[in-house]
Parts: structure tokens; C-alpha cells; sequence
């Protein structure tokens, strides 16, 4: 979809289905995210509502909630506060809860910080 003013030029291969899904858009290595809204969804894309457009990037992981799935996404096209985007990897992926993961990085730092520690002890 082209946005001309008010007017749209429809572009799409796939219709989009109307949906009112909670997603999550995810950036920064999944370090940081934000809410959304899927207000519709086809295989090759979706139109998200966001608190503001201005602060989604350019492209981001977005998971669905509702359907357990993740996309690669990249925005094509942005409104105020709504923005469309595409996916990259149409299959999407089985979506790792992100606090798991938020959890599972935490560890991750916690364990590296216990090996240079470790570390610094043997050297003495």
C-alpha cells in the first residue's frame, strides 16, 4: 500500500484479514520492545496501531501473540500513529516468550560476570 495524501493506492498481492491482535514489536536484539495492535494481517504482512510511528525502527521482529508466531518485519509505510509493514520470513517462526529471553540474557551476563571474577581470583 502507497499512502498519496489522503488517498491510498492499493498494492498488495494478498488480502488482509481484519484482526484485533495484541503483538509486540521487538529491536535492539529483543532488548527493547513495544506494544501494538495488528489491526489486520495476510502471510506477506500487517497494519499495526503504535503510540507513535515516529518511534518504531525501520525493521524489527514482531511477535503475535495470539497466533505464537514471530516475523521479521520492515516498515513500509507509516501514518501517525500506525504503520505498515512486511514480512520478511513469511513462515515466521515459533515465538520465544520475551520474557524468557529478556531472562535468559540477564543469565547469560551473570555468567560471564562469574567467569571474570573466577578468573581474576585463580590469577591471585
Amino acid at each position: 500500500m502507497l499512502r498519496m495524501g489522503a488517498a491510498m493506492i492499493e498494492n498488495r498481492r494478498n488480502i488482509r484479514s481484519r484482526t484485533l491482535y495484541k503483538g509486540v514489536i521487538a529491536f535492539n536484539r529483543r532488548r527493547s520492545t513495544m506494544n501494538c495492535v495488528i489491526r489486520n494481517l495476510s502471510t506477506e504482512g500487517a497494519k499495526l496501531a503504535v503510540s507513535s510511528a515516529v518511534t518504531v525502527p525501520e525493521s524489527f521482529e514482531l511477535a503475535i501473540t495470539h497466533k505464537q508466531r514471530s516475523y521479521e518485519a520492515r516498515v513500509i509505510w507509516r501514518g501517525r500513529d500506525e504503520v505498515g509493514v512486511e514480512f520478511i520470513d513469511q513462515q515466521g517462526s515459533i515465538a520465544a516468550p520475551l520474557d524468557l529471553t529478556r531472562e535468559l540474557h540477564a543469565l547469560k551476563l551473570d555468567n560471564a560476570a562469574l567467569r571474570r571474577r573466577v578468573a581474576q581470583l585463580s590469577q591471585s
